[in-house]
C-alpha cells in the first residue's frame, strides 16, 4: 500500500510518499508556499498565502492520487499553530481536498524530527549529537545519543520570523545584525547550558536550509551528486560560507552555485542561527541529514506507532 506524508512548514509544504510495510521511497517532492509571509509578526496567515497553501495541497493531493496513494497524513508546524486564521486554514484545507490536518506544537515537532533523523544516521553515528532543525517560523533542537532523546526544544527564531521581526536591509547592516545576534544569544542561552553540559561532539543538520549549506559546499569541493545522509560540513568551510551568505544581497545569494532559488530570501537568517551555535558550543564534526519531520512521520507509520488522523483517498 503507497501511503504520503504532508509536512506542512513555514516556508515549504513537502511531501513524501513511501510503500507500506517495506518503506520504500517512492516520491520526494516539495513546493515553495512562503505561508507565513507577511504574517508571522501579526499572527496571521495573510490571504495570498492562504490561496498558495491550499492550491499547493490540490497539488500535492493530485500527485498522491497519480501514485495510487491510499491514506495520507497531513501535519502543520508553526506558521499554522501560531496564527489566529490557522484554524480557519485547517478548515478550508478539508473543505476543498477532504485532507485532514493534524496541528502540532513545536515540542512534538522536535520529538518526530528525532525520529526521522536518528534513522538517517543509524550506524554513523556513536556518540551524542545535536540536532538542529532549521524551520521558517521556528527551529527545533534535539540533544541525544545512539540510544535516546534526552533534551529538546523548539524556539521561534525561524528565518522567515527573524526577518518579520527585524525588517533589516539586504544586506543587513551591521546594527541590524548585532540586534539579530544578541536576540539568539539570549533566546539560546538554555540550549548553551545543557549543551556544556552534556558536550555533543556532532552536530546535525537537518533537512531544509542545511541541505542549501551542503549543496553549497559539495559544490565548492566538485561534487555535483545531491549531498545525503552522512555528507559532512567542514566546520571552516561553512564559517565561511556563512559569512558570506550574511554580507551580501539576495541577488548575490541566487548566483551562489548550489544555491536554492525558494531559499535566497531567507538563507542567510539560517546562516545567523547556525553562526551563533558554532561560536558557543564546539563540535569536531558537522553533518546533514536528509531526513527530517515527514520521515520521522513515515517511521511512526511503519512501527505502527503514528498517533495521527489519516486521510483515505
Amino acid at each position: 500500500m503507497n501511503v504520503a506524508v504532508i509536512d506542512l512548514g513555514t516556508n515549504t509544504f513537502n511531501l513524501l510518499i513511501f510503500e507500506v510495510p517495506e518503506g520504500k521511497i517512492l516520491y520526494n517532492t516539495k513546493i515553495p508556499v512562503k505561508l507565513g509571509k507577511g504574517g508571522l509578526g501579526k499572527r496571521i496567515i495573510q490571504p495570498d498565502a492562504f490561496s498558495r497553501g491550499i492550491e499547493a495541497i490540490q497539488m500535492h493531493r493530485q500527485t498522491c492520487l497519480e501514485f495510487e496513494v491510499k491514506k495520507i497524513y497531513a501535519l502543520a508546524t508553526s506558521a499554522v499553530r501560531t496564527s489566529e486564521n490557522g484554524a480557519d486554514f485547517v478548515k478550508a484545507v478539508l473543505n476543498t481536498t477532504g485532507i485532514t490536518i493534524n496541528v502540532i506544537d513545536g515540542e512534538t515537532e522536535a520529538s518526530i524530527i528525532y525520529e526521522g533523523v536518528k534513522n538517517s544516521i543509524r550506524g554513523i553515528v556513536n556518540q551524542k549529537f545535536l540536532i538542529m532543525d532549521i524551520g521558517g517560523g521556528s527551529t527545533e533542537f534535539i540533544l541525544a545519543d545512539p540510544a535516546q532523546l534526552l533534551w529538546k526544544k523548539s524556539y521561534p527564531i525561524g528565518g522567515s520570523r527573524l526577518i518579520e521581526m527585524f525588517k533589516p536591509a539586504d544586506p543587513p547592516e551591521a546594527d541590524e545584525l548585532g540586534a539579530i545576534r544578541q536576540y539568539l544569544r539570549d533566546e539560546l542561552e538554555d540550549l548553551f547550558e545543557v549543551c556544556a553540559h552534556h558536550k555533543p561532539q556532532i552536530l546535525v543538520g537537518s533537512s531544509g536550509s542545511f541541505d542549501t549549506f551542503a549543496q553549497i559546499l559539495a559544490f565548492k569541493q566538485k561534487i555535483y551528486d545531491k549531498p545525503g545522509n552522512g555528507f559532512i560540513l567542514p566546520v571552516i568551510d561553512l564559517l565561511e560560507l556563512i559569512h558570506q551568505l550574511i554580507r551580501e544581497n539576495e541577488q548575490f545569494r541566487l548566483q551562489i552555485p548550489g544555491m536554492e532559488s525558494m531559499r535566497a530570501d531567507t538563507i542567510h537568517m539560517s546562516a545567523l542561527q547556525l553562526e551563533m551555535v558554532l561560536l558557543n558550543v564546539s563540535f569536531p564534526t558537522v553533518m546533514l541529514s536528509t531526513f527530517a519531520l515527514k520521515e520521522g512521520v513515515m517511521y511512526q507509520i511503519l512501527n505502527n506507532q503514528c498517533p495521527w488522523q489519516e486521510s483515505l483517498l
